[in-house]
């Protein structure tokens, strides 16, 4: 898939390796039966090409997972407005946001496998915790594991997009 504004295209391994590790949270999109879309966010962790979330065994999203398994994901990060030149910089309309997001296709799954289910829970615990100061005082249980329904999102058509100061 091209991408219209092809100056902001960054779509290269190093971006793409950046924005999935130092953020935690993306919106996954689904859709329904009814061809309803339906978007949420949801805490992740990114394993050797596969997006990992976490969530209940039942539900809206599970259900519509079963139905259509093609899904989208996103992430975005900014880092606020900055003005597009500097004659009229006190101008609200002439100001531009600095951002870079990713967005992909994927094919989501469940993992049914317990010790894989607990490899990719500890580290996506690792990821939650790691600026927080906290330690995590245990570890978890089979039971733990089992109740939790781990979702696999085999990413592929990856695309990031930056404003060319995002570096700056």
């Amino acid at each position: 898939m091209r991408m219209r504004r092809e100056e902001k295209d960054n779509t290269n391994e190093e971006s793409i390796q950046s924005i999935l590790t130092e953020n935690e949270v993306c919106h996954l999109a689904l859709v329904g039966k009814d061809l309803q879309p339906y978007v949420l966010p949801m805490n992740f962790v990114h394993i050797k090409g596969v997006v990992f979330m976490h969530s209940a065994r039942s539900g809206r999203k599970i259900d519509m997972i079963k139905n259509n398994s093609k899904v989208c994901l996103e992430i975005y990060e900014s880092k606020g407005l900055r003005p597009v030149n500097d004659v009229e910089k006190d101008a609200v309309c002439n100001s531009s946001t600095i951002y870079r997001s990713l967005i992909a296709n994927g094919e989501a799954g469940f993992v049914t496998d317990l010790e894989l289910k607990q490899k990719v829970l500890t580290a996506m615990c690792d990821k939650m915790y790691r600026n927080t100061g906290m330690v995590m005082k245990y570890k978890m249980t089979p039971r733990h594991v089992e109740a939790v329904c781990l979702i696999a999102v085999k990413l592929s058509d990856i695309k990031v997009k930056q404003t060319a100061d995002w570096e700056q």
